[in-house]
Formats: structure tokens, sequence, C-alpha cells
């Protein structure tokens, strides 16, 4: 019997969140989204504090580049893009 015991239904449910999970995880707002803390960019090795620039301008391309672009966009005040 398809998922028709609890043990099965669980198993089936903890299977969808974990594949919810990884295609969240790959999303490109979102993989923007986790680069920012508050309006500095983080990096392994350093941090930018975009607001301490006086422009800042957004160029994208591609597929992706939407949403990333407006995770960028939610994060920090964009002076122009493309």
């Amino acid at each position: 019997m398809n998922g028709q015991s609890p043990v099965l239904q669980k198993k089936r449910k903890d299977i969808l969140d974990m594949l919810s999970a990884a295609v969240d995880a790959v999303q490109p707002s979102q993989v923007i989204k986790d680069l920012f803390r508050g309006s500095q960019l983080v990096f392994a090795s350093e941090s930018i504090d975009l607001a301490s620039f006086d422009n800042v301008y957004i160029v994208g391309f591609g597929k992706a580049s939407v949403g990333m672009a407006q995770a960028v966009c939610d994060a920090v005040t964009i002076t122009k893009g493309m």
C-alpha cells in the first residue's frame, strides 16, 4: 500500500521536506539573500557595507538575474540598474 501506513506517511513527508529545502536553497534570490546581513554583503573572507557607498549600480543578465536583482534591491538602495 503506497503511503497508507503512518510510518510510510512520515517517511514520505520527510523526503518531501528535504526535497523542498534543497530546491529552496538553490533559488537565485535565496542565494543572494543569504549573502546579506542588513546592507552588508558578507563573504567568507570579507564584508562590504554597501550603505557606505554614495551610489550602487546593479547589472544583470540571464534567467536568474531578476530574482537576484530583487534580492539586492530588498537589501540596499540601488542608484540605477540594467
